[in-house]
This record gives structure tokens, C-alpha cells and sequence, in this order.
């Protein structure tokens, strides 16, 4: 594993990435390491490869000139998505979801 891997997985380690919920569903069963004191452990090396993998498609979508939409909804994490959404141009949603935002157009334009 290369040092900056390392460094990653050392980063999500101090951040508690790694802690899962208590029941996880079944799609989530190929991302976990184990289970200690009922709550899922997620597999860090694995959620690298994914890490890097959204990382490689974010950085297609902002060269070819394409446009995605951040959204947050964790007050801690505010500021970081509006400096990268401005910095890359792109949209950013950072408070509340109202379900139905993107897939009931329609409706969401008259409210």
C-alpha cells in the first residue's frame, strides 16, 4: 500500500470513519471487516478504493466541464462544501433536503 493510502486510512481511523450502524443492511455486508460490541466496522482499504474511485469521477465530471451537485446536510461540514463547490464551480446544497427536490421538478418549482 502506497504512503499516501496509509495516510488516508489513518485520517478516516481518527475520524471514526470506520464505525458502522448497529444493523446494516444487506448491500453494506462487502464493506465490512467485522463486528465489535454490535456495531459494524467498516473496511477502511475498501473505502479507499471507493474514495478514489469518486475522487477520479469528480475530477472527469470538473475537466469536461460538467456540473454535479454537493449536497450537506451535517452543520460541521458547511463550510468545506461551499469553498469546494466554489472553487469548482458547482452547485451546493447545505441545509435541509426537501425530498423530491430533483425528481418532482414540477411540483418544487411552485412551492
Amino acid at each position: 500500500m502506497y504512503n499516501s493510502s496509509l495516510l488516508v486510512i489513518q485520517k478516516l481511523l481518527s475520524t471514526n470513519a470506520y464505525l458502522g450502524h448497529q444493523i446494516p443492511t444487506s448491500d453494506f455486508q462487502g464493506y465490512l471487516y467485522e463486528f465489535r460490541n454490535e456495531m459494524a466496522i467498516i473496511n477502511l482499504e475498501k473505502t479507499l478504493i471507493c474514495l478514489q474511485r469518486a475522487c477520479n469521477l469528480i475530477e472527469f465530471i470538473i475537466r469536461a466541464k460538467g456540473h454535479f451537485l454537493l449536497v450537506n446536510t451535517n452543520i460541521e461540514y458547511n463550510k468545506i462544501i461551499q469553498q469546494m463547490a466554489k472553487k469548482t464551480n458547482q452547485s451546493y446544497i447545505n441545509h435541509k433536503w426537501i425530498g423530491g427536490f430533483l425528481t418532482n421538478w414540477k411540483h418544487m418549482k411552485n412551492v
